[in-house]
């Protein structure tokens, strides 16, 4: 099961990284680059989510024709 979207991204980084010694020199050395990028980029963001809470309940909004009622 896939607890967090980045678990998908990590995994096609490495297909990806599997893959690239299907291509000639010069195209694996860019699409390795660009494999790394994405994971340091999904690493910051993992880091960034760290800080904040995964789930935040929030309260009702009020709804105004409630008051109108309760003033009656």
């Amino acid at each position: 099961m896939v607890k967090n979207p980045i678990e998908i991204l990590i995994q096609a980084c490495a297909y990806m990284k599997y893959w690239a010694g299907l291509y000639k020199t010069e195209f694996q050395e860019k699409l390795l680059e660009g494999v790394q990028m994405l994971i340091s980029c999904a690493h910051r963001v993992m880091q960034q989510n760290r800080a904040t809470p995964v789930l935040q309940l929030l309260a009702p909004a009020e709804d105004p024709a409630d008051d109108e009622e309760a003033e009656e």
